[in-house]
């Protein structure tokens, strides 16, 4: 609506809303409140049972966070391109203020909070990425309410979906667990959550992720020093390190490990290193990876010494990918939405058709998944 194309300029290029009506005229190839398909299982996933139940197949389920300045309906693209492949998309709209404009359950309009981008404007840049940490957290407990409540639905259907003809009763693939997907903030979001709840983790797709802003745990969970203790490349905590020193003395470590365990049991406190028991995926831009930006340099040499993700007998389908000639923001709807001359200007899409990119970056996540099904379906029958 207008009312997304002015908070977005306003909190981001300080341009008058109407530069952007013309994505009010945008139109998706989609058909709402579908109902969800049934697929039928292959003939050598059934070879044993062959009762009616045994041969629907489950659908697969992901929780998409959107990134900075972004909503779900500035991301659409990626999302939609896995709901066309079977797979289940709950988009969230995250509360922490970091959208440009939130419409609340009861018509009004929570608008972004300009509190963390004043101070890096004021060159406070460790308040700012300690500021952005904060909303992560925020943002991991709107993701893993989201994804309790996906889950729900395999068993019981809600009115508002009900009084649609709609429901995922039975259709859900809820033993495989969910798959936590994100761009920028939201990559952050999704690898900070799976590092607190792997338990419900069955993949990350993290594209081009703010790994600075992940949570202390969260950072510490991905980047573990048992994983890091052989690398050239270091890492010390990102921006201003860890605010929680573990580090200092055994006896400050036994105290820290009673406070750890006093805390909820299924956080990864305990075990930071369970993150790498979940496949992920990673995929920047060349613009990102040229700067090392998302922590770029230390993913790839994780990937390259084999330590990203499982270490397993069926084997680990993360990966680390670079998409050529592409921009950050090319991972969102936004380059699609203006007009590619204006893109390029700016410097928000690459020389190639920011639909290109977004199809490649669509394509390799797919077949990441299917890689992940594939690896796990091995490992269940070793």
């Amino acid at each position: 609506s207008n009312i997304l194309c002015d908070a977005t300029m306003k909190y981001t290029m300080k341009l008058p809303g109407w530069v952007l009506h013309t994505w009010c005229l945008a139109q998706l190839p989609l058909l709402r409140n579908a109902e969800p398909i049934d697929l039928e299982r292959d003939d050598d996933d059934d070879k044993n049972n062959n009762s009616d139940e045994s041969k629907q197949q489950s659908l697969p389920l992901v929780i998409y966070s959107h990134g900075l300045f972004g909503n779900y309906v500035t991301y659409t693209y990626q999302p939609l391109c896995l709901a066309a492949a079977g797979y289940v998309v709950l988009m969230l709209d995250h509360g922490d203020g970091s959208a440009p404009v939130v419409q609340k359950r009861d018509g009004s309009f929570l608008f972004h909070d300009e509190h963390c981008a004043k101070l890096s404007r004021d060159g406070k840049h460790l308040e700012h990425i300690r500021a952005r940490r904060s909303q992560t957290k925020q943002r991991i407990s709107e993701l893993l309410s989201a994804t309790q409540s996906l889950l729900n639905l395999n068993e019981t259907n809600i009115p508002q979906l009900q009084s649609l003809g709609v429901s995922f009763v039975n259709k859900l693939d809820v033993e495989n667990g969910v798959t936590f997907m994100g761009h920028s903030f939201g990559g952050a979001t999704a690898l900070s959550a799976a590092a607190q709840r792997p338990d419900l983790v069955r993949a990350v797709v993290a594209h081009e992720p703010a790994c600075d802003w992940m949570t202390d745990d969260g950072r510490k969970a991905l980047f573990p020093d048992k994983k890091c203790v052989d690398s050239e490349i270091s890492y010390s905590g990102g921006t201003g390190g860890y605010e929680e020193d573990d580090t200092k003395s055994d006896d400050d470590a036994e105290e820290k490990k009673g406070q750890y365990e006093r805390r909820m049991s299924s956080s990864s406190l305990l075990n930071r290193s369970k993150l790498h028991d979940v496949d992920m995926l990673f995929l920047y831009s060349d613009q990102w990876a040229a700067k090392g930006w998302g922590s770029t340099k230390q993913i790839e040499d994780l990937h390259k010494r084999g330590e990203l993700g499982p270490k397993e007998e069926g084997g680990s389908a993360s990966d680390y990918g670079v998409i050529a000639d592409a921009t950050h923001i090319e991972f969102s709807d936004c380059s699609m939405l203006t007009p590619t001359w204006i893109g390029r200007a700016s410097g928000n899409c690459g020389k190639r058709s920011p639909h290109d990119t977004a199809q490649e970056i669509a394509s390799r996540t797919i077949l990441f998944l299917e890689n992940v099904k594939e690896v796990q379906g091995k490992r269940k029958q070793e």
